[in-house]
């Protein structure tokens, strides 16, 4: 199944056209550009290994503080059905949010600390159709959100929010991700890094790039 979808990610490469180079860096971006490290993660909102990842990461932003700049990508795996929405539903979160991050790490946290990632799983969705995922994610956020459910769903609908969405994905195939949580450090794939790894796993790298 990887290396079908990493095959996949690899030709899209060269199918990615300059009409979707996005109009600033993709991504969700937590603390000051011009911090000396960078950390990228990608992520699909529906993986167990980005949920197991995901309490290490923060740890690690709150170690460094200002000393790492981070940017979350979403990247919905094809195998998880309902994750393109719930990617979508993220942007849409922002859209709603005049484009402030604060909820979307909400939804991050409930996603992935807060076990909701769990009821859009392949098991739990595989009675419903597509408009009534949608349905249930619109219901969920706004029941937990300050956002009312006629502005999610019709958000859900944006075209521009689901290119946004479609844009994220073709980004992290153009630079050859094919499965999550995969990370970058300044620029450079971390394979040294994944869903195990520890706060003094991350030590090893970055306390000599800030030496």
């Amino acid at each position: 199944m990887k290396l079908s979808f990493f095959l996949i990610s690899f030709c899209l490469i060269f199918l990615i056209s300059c009409d979707l180079i996005p109009s600033r860096y993709p991504g969700k971006r937590q603390g000051d550009p011009a911090a000396p490290i960078m950390i990228e993660m990608h992520g699909d909102l529906l993986c167990p290994a980005c949920a197991e990842a995901w309490p290490t990461m923060k740890e690690v932003l709150v170690h460094y503080g200002d000393k790492v700049v981070f940017y979350f990508h979403t990247f919905p795996l094809p195998y998880h059905t309902a994750s393109f929405h719930v990617s979508q539903a993220s942007n849409v979160i922002v859209k709603l949010s005049n484009n402030t991050l604060t909820y979307f790490w909400r939804y991050l946290d409930d996603l992935y600390i807060q076990s909701l990632q769990q009821q859009y799983w392949n098991d739990k969705i595989a009675t419903l159709t597509d408009t009534e995922v949608v349905d249930e994610i619109a219901k969920y956020i706004s029941s937990n959100y300050p956002f009312s459910y006629t502005d999610v769903i019709n958000g859900m609908q944006d075209e521009n929010i689901n290119m946004d969405t479609r844009v994220a994905w073709k980004f992290a195939c153009a630079r050859g991700i094919y499965g999550t949580p995969m990370f970058y450090i300044n620029g450079m794939l971390c394979s040294d890094i994944g869903s195990g790894s520890t706060l003094q796993d991350w030590e090893k790298l970055i306390d000599g790039l800030l030496a």
